[in-house]
């Protein structure tokens, strides 16, 4: 069993010098919520944003912001009866059971590989030293026997390959380090000593004799203190797999629980019959997700009675079909081809490792393990989350995107207002076409022409914003040309004439296909843009309503890194999921809260 430590290390890191009591400092305030230290530090670094800026200090102040508006929500979420909604509660109480069983996973492994003096001293003396090693492998272990009596006899290991058929691997030298290899088989090579071979091991690659070619000592610059963290680490994840294995041969030891057959199978019937419509030459070869909304649509078409029916059959305590069907929509399928066997088998799958964390779920709470300080203030985070998410989705419908207002807005005029296309021209004209093609020399050479433009032979002509049209045929040309830009010279009534692009305007007609091509990305920032303003005058109400503080002096005093990644949590027992809820940042409410608390305080 490997279980990832990038979240708890990355969590040392964030409150690496900050003592119980500051990450138990609050930062704000939002109603009767308050956000501490600890809750702070935890979003921000572990939550990815596109910040505007490279203030630090400004960009805290945002996130606060947005945190303070989240937790308004939740309490006014709450106040319209929303955290009773089923879907909030069953996706809480999954959550919920993650980090219980992540405690429980704390109570009976972790905890207990504490790793001990004498191991890290052993370690330290293995990781020395690196082993030359050479193996043999043969698909049967009777093959593998016949070799060994042969290298009992005084045959030499190198020989060996000459007498050997095509059915044998022989391998040159590789290097075993402490820690590398499948603790078995390092303890095997690490008790031999240069020239010795090992009897025939069964191995994940097949029955192998290895054989000590030489053993060197390690080159390294690594100080002392880090190479004792990486053997300490070594020894530790092992006693972690050792325990963990020994812990799942306990604690499943006489278990059988069973699910439902028929309704296992009306279930997988339905998932498939959901499919099958959407399936094509396009997607039929690849990964296909079946989402919560999908599941969700499904369960839909069961009955009340079926729903309540006990599907997975715990002596005490039956889990329900509903239940079931719900942690679904919390977690989802995704299937590596979609096929009904496919389908089938991973549905199955999904049922067993159920039963299996429910077991393990309902061991923590036996011991009380929800009650833990550290569950209960991530829940809660995630709780508060879920409502904000849901109380914004209240205010999608009222916000109406009309094609024609984003396409005034989008041409700067009503619709009926055209015009062309429009440029403002700088003409620079003589009769003498030897000063124009200097002048035109110049430009091309990258030069500056404006001291050849004060001789009194040349006339310049700067207009104001007209028609293309007004310059005949070469009005297209023109307004092709990007500012600062010349053509020409043109043989006119002026002489010889150079035209140099000031500034240029699309017209409306231009603007309107532009429009056409963009629209819906256009109504679809519109819509953003609405929804931001409806957030924002809310979210300013919720403020009065409930009251906000910032506490400015803690905030700056936390440090923080800008790292911008996103990081899962791995939680014991094989589980993953984001370290913290995701949340966009939405801050622009703080400072028009401000203004008008002083204009009315």
């Amino acid at each position: 069993m490997t279980r990832s430590f990038k979240y708890i290390i990355t969590t040392l890191l964030i409150f690496n010098g900050l003592l119980s009591a500051q990450l138990d400092e609050f930062v704000g305030i939002a109603g009767n919520d308050t956000i501490s230290t600890y809750e702070f530090m935890m979003r921000y670094e572990m939550t990815p944003q596109l910040y505007e800026s490279d203030d630090i200090e400004q960009n805290k102040i945002n996130f606060l912001a947005t945190i303070i508006a989240e937790k308004l929500w939740a309490q006014e979420a709450v106040k319209k009866g929303y955290d009773k909604l089923s879907y909030i509660q069953s996706s809480l109480n999954e959550i919920e059971k993650m980090y219980v069983r992540d405690e429980l996973f704390k109570q009976e492994i972790e905890n207990k590989a504490v790793v001990p003096a004498e191991k890290i001293d052993a370690g330290m003396r293995k990781r020395a030293q690196i082993y030359k090693v050479k193996y043999i492998s043969t698909p049967s272990m009777e093959e593998l026997e016949v070799i060994y009596d042969s290298l009992k006899s005084g045959v030499p290991f190198d020989v060996m390959l000459a007498t050997q058929t095509s059915d044998t691997t022989f391998f040159n030298p590789f290097d075993v380090e402490f820690g590398q290899m499948n603790p078995a088989n390092e303890k095997i090579i690490f008790n031999l000593n240069p020239g010795e071979f090992s009897e025939p091991v069964m191995t994940d690659a097949g029955p192998v004799i290895f054989y000590v070619h030489n053993i060197v000592q390690r080159v390294e610059n690594l100080d002392v203190e880090t190479r004792l963290k990486k053997v300490k680490d070594i020894i530790r994840n092992r006693m972690i797999d050792t325990l963990y294995s020994e812990f799942n041969r306990r604690f499943y030891k006489d278990v059988s629980v069973n699910a439902d057959v028929q309704l296992f199978k009306e279930l997988n019937d339905k998932l498939w019959k959901s499919i099958a419509p959407r399936l094509n030459d396009d997607n039929k070869n690849q990964p296909f997700v079946i989402t919560s909304n999908d599941i969700a649509r499904i369960r839909s078409g069961f009955d009340y009675n079926k729903l309540n029916s006990p599907f997975i059959k715990f002596q005490t305590d039956p889990v329900s079909f509903e239940s079931f069907i719900r942690y679904l929509e919390f977690r989802g399928l995704k299937l590596q081809l979609p096929q009904q066997e496919i389908l089938t088998n991973m549905l199955n799958g999904t049922v067993r490792n159920f039963i299996r964390l429910e077991l393990l779920a309902r061991e923590g709470y036996k011991r009380n393990l929800d009650k833990s300080m550290n569950v209960k203030r991530q829940v809660e985070m995630w709780k508060t989350n879920y409502l904000a998410g849901k109380i914004k989705n209240d205010f999608i419908d009222s916000v109406m995107v009309e094609e024609k207002d984003v396409k005034e807005k989008f041409l700067g005029m009503p619709e009926e207002m055209t015009f062309e296309n429009r440029i403002k021209i700088r003409e620079i004209s003589s009769y003498d076409s030897s000063l124009i093609n200097e002048i035109a020399e110049r430009y091309n050479e990258g030069g500056n022409i404006e001291e050849l433009l004060s001789d009194g032979k040349i006339n310049v002509f700067e207009s104001q914003f007209v028609e293309q049209s007004a310059y005949g045929h070469l009005g297209k040309l023109l307004f092709e040309l990007k500012p600062g830009e010349i053509y020409g010279p043109v043989k006119n009534e002026k002489g010889y004439t150079l035209y140099q692009s000031i500034n240029r305007m699309l017209g409306s007609s231009e603007k309107l296909n532009q429009f056409e091509q963009e629209k819906e990305g256009l109504m679809q920032e519109d819509f953003f843009n609405q929804l931001e303003n409806v957030y924002k005058d809310e979210i300013i109400k919720l403020a009065k309503e409930y009251g906000i503080k910032i506490n400015y002096d803690a905030l700056n005093f936390i440090k923080v890194t800008n790292m911008n990644v996103v990081v899962m949590q791995s939680f014991g027992f094989g589980e993953q999921m984001l370290a913290v809820p995701f949340t966009n940042l939405f801050y622009k409410w703080l400072k028009e809260y401000k203004e008008e608390m002083q204009l009315n305080p």
